[in-house]
């Protein structure tokens, strides 16, 4: 839950939706508009909210 209210707190109203769907192997990815821009695999075990809120800023950025 940290991740989605770190999420919320930053984007407030400019989020769509955040989606939480369970997955197994403890898999844990973080998409945004389709492109996965965190993957505990590659990015390794902790979290980074940096990595991820800049990551989103720069697709709305984009957008």
């Amino acid at each position: 839950m940290k991740t989605e209210q770190a999420l919320l707190e930053e984007f407030g109203q400019d989020l769509t939706r955040i989606v939480l769907r369970p997955g197994h192997g403890r898999v844990f990815e973080i998409r945004a508009d389709g492109e996965t821009i965190w993957h505990k695999e590659v990015h390794g075990g902790e979290l980074d909210l940096n990595l991820i809120t800049d990551a989103i800023r720069e697709r709305a950025l984009t957008a």
